[in-house]
């Protein structure tokens, strides 16, 4: 039996924090999709981007973007103050993503939650953690490439870290554990919201279609750890019918020359 459904990145939901996010705009969405009488809302992969910041290319297919985690339920569930959001640049124009503000501003408000409640959240973030095991070659990684100025991992001056010799795993562990810590904490931040909206989504009879990201060339986690598995967050039927959402934020990823979303 055939499905008519709605494709739009959630990048593209209407938000005051520049990007589209996990919270009121997307719930409003499934609720749009819900009451179209569809079924299906192909949301594109939302894997973690790096250059370029297409959905496409991204640093992990297992990991979560977390510039897609939505300030606002951080406030409300005292994460984050609203003062800690106080001088953040999101970018100027409301139809658009300035990721160049955006990526700067989402990480310092994270890193302020993770001051602010990352030790009141270690025991949850732990468990999740152990749901996740791809989380910890995820999180070293990232971790090492920032400590290396963000280059690909073959131009890591440390050729035993790039060959994942144990001693310099352990070493580059204990030498960045605080970034690591964040960088688990923002990814359990991620699938918090992700699980959330995924609930109340099917529980409206709407299913989530996600999309297969490429596994990040050279620069991906899991081309580091030699890890073969290309897996999407999401999967599902294809859909027949594609149906536009009136206030949608205009997500153009640089260097695509294709429409964007509308």
């Amino acid at each position: 039996m055939g499905k008519s459904g709605v494709l739009l990145h959630i990048s593209s939901l209407p938000s005051p924090y520049g990007i589209g996010a996990m919270g009121r705009a997307a719930y409003a969405f499934a609720d749009f999709v819900a009451d179209s009488g569809m079924s299906v809302w192909q949301v594109l992969p939302v894997g973690p981007t790096g250059y370029g910041d297409s959905p496409y290319q991204a640093f992990s297919t297992f990991a979560g973007n977390p510039n897609l985690i939505d300030l606002e339920l951080l406030v409300q569930e005292g994460i984050l103050a609203q003062e800690d959001l106080a001088g953040l640049a999101f970018g100027s124009d409301p139809a658009s993503v300035e990721y160049g503000r955006i990526v700067v501003s989402h990480d310092t408000a994270l890193r302020r939650a993770f001051a602010r409640a990352g030790g009141r959240l270690a025991e949850e973030v732990e468990a999740f953690a152990q749901g996740a095991p791809w989380l910890a070659d995820y999180a070293l990684f990232m971790a090492v490439k920032a400590h290396f100025g963000g280059v690909s991992f073959q131009e890591w001056p440390d050729e035993a870290i790039r060959l994942r010799e144990p001693a310099a795993m352990a070493h580059y562990g204990a030498l960045l554990a605080e970034e690591i810590q964040y960088i688990r904490f923002a990814q359990y931040l991620f699938f918090k919201q992700w699980r959330a909206l995924k609930a109340y989504a099917n529980a409206r009879g709407v299913k989530l279609l996600g999309g297969k990201a490429m596994p990040g060339g050279l620069r991906a986690s899991g081309r580091c750890a030699a890890c073969s598995t290309c897996c999407a967050l999401i999967t599902s039927s294809a859909l027949h019918g594609i149906m536009p959402y009136p206030q949608a934020r205009r997500t153009r990823f640089p260097g695509n020359t294709g429409p964007a979303p509308a």
